[in-house]
């Protein structure tokens, strides 16, 4: 049998960093770089491994090989477990296109793609197992299986259905595909202190946050409540504090992500204007920098910099990527002047386009 060759594409987080997490909407986007697995049979095997030094990202720094081989024990065994069988074993090349600063992007979008090649080479048996919200839910209990912990449901399930999509994580989940935005979009790698730490301890936070308020009030619906209302909330909360610092820590993050909450609905409303205004969509891009800083109470002159040259260049807006590290700078029409400005500064940028969820590009089945 000849290879099997499958494609994820990477997700772009939009608006609600972390507000999956809580259960809220948040908006993002499949883009044309994403990563690339061949699955190579191999009749005399019947287990399944990565070649060696096979899941770095193409021109960046190396992963953790271990970590990819975690992921793929994790795949083969939860299709398994769903009643897929394999006519043999195989190995599996996995090739990213997100550079070195993609993290938890990169990893999400290549346990997907290996996920989707595992189910092509298992026949009609695993045929069933292909439907793109089938495959984001394999992936996320992938994860959960080789790492103890999950990867964000986003980013899994922007991978696996495509497009740019309003995604909803509360009491009635939906996935709801939007016209805008298409096209127009450009990565900037940024070069400083990686922002996914303490993107990291800035979501466990937020979780210790509204878990202090649960507390307070156990039927808290993050999705209505009203700011008036948390803040009272807040203000029961900060009696039982450990200290006056704790708690205004907490303010401000359970204020920052209700701001993150409004924004997602800002820019609902904006993409589904009749006529679209890219305009307003640029502004809510910075608004939602914006509170991203405030979030993990940081300056980075570099990220400042290169913002500037992308809004100087002719970007409507553009903002901090906390879950892959990157800065998204929104371009219509001024895509190639904007990557050229950020690259006059040292930086690798990359024009990307809206593109369809993980498929498979080359199968070897008859």
């Amino acid at each position: 049998m000849t290879p099997i060759v499958a494609f994820a594409p990477a997700p772009v987080r939009l608006f609600g960093d972390g507000l999956d997490e809580l259960g809220l909407s948040v908006i993002a986007l499949a883009v044309d770089h994403g990563t690339s697995v061949t699955l190579k049979p191999d009749p005399r095997s019947d287990t399944f491994d990565l070649e060696p030094g096979d899941v770095e990202p193409r021109g960046g720094e190396p992963s953790n090989a271990n970590d990819g081989r975690d992921d793929l024990r994790a795949a083969v065994a939860e299709l398994i477990g769903a009643g897929a069988r394999f006519p043999s074993g195989g190995r599996i090349v996995a090739r990213d296109e997100l550079g070195s600063r993609a993290g938890g992007g990169a990893r999400t979008t290549r346990l997907v793609a290996i996920l989707r090649a595992l189910i092509e080479f298992a026949g009609e048996g695993g045929g069933r197992l292909a439907d793109p919200r089938r495959l984001a839910e394999l992936a996320w209990r992938a994860a959960l299986r080789a790492r103890g912990t999950s990867l964000q449901r986003a980013d899994a399930l922007t991978s696996a259905v495509g497009g740019a999509l309003h995604l909803s994580f509360g009491p009635t989940p939906f996935v709801q595909e939007l016209a805008h935005p298409g096209d127009g979009l450009v990565l900037v790698e940024v070069e400083h202190d990686d922002p996914r730490d303490r993107q990291e301890q800035s979501r466990q936070a937020v979780a210790a946050a509204f878990a202090d308020l649960r507390e307070v009030d156990p039927g808290l619906d993050v999705a209505a409540i009203s700011y008036e209302a948390v803040w009272n909330l807040l203000l029961e909360a900060r009696t039982r504090a450990a200290d006056a610092r704790s708690a205004e820590q907490r303010e401000r993050l359970v204020f920052t992500m209700l701001r993150a909450r409004d924004l997602v609905h800002a820019a609902l409303r904006a993409v589904g204007e009749i006529p679209f205004e890219p305009a307003r969509l640029g502004e809510l891009l910075d608004l939602d920098h914006a509170r991203l800083r405030e979030e993990l109470d940081s300056s980075a002159p570099r990220i400042d910099a290169l913002r500037a040259a992308a809004l100087a260049a002719g970007a409507l807006g553009a903002k901090l990527c906390a879950t892959s590290g990157e800065l998204v700078a929104y371009a219509p029409g001024r895509e190639q002047e904007v990557a050229a400005a950020v690259e006059r500064l040292g930086a690798r940028a990359r024009c990307v386009a809206r593109s369809g969820g993980a498929r498979i590009t080359s199968s070897g089945r008859a």
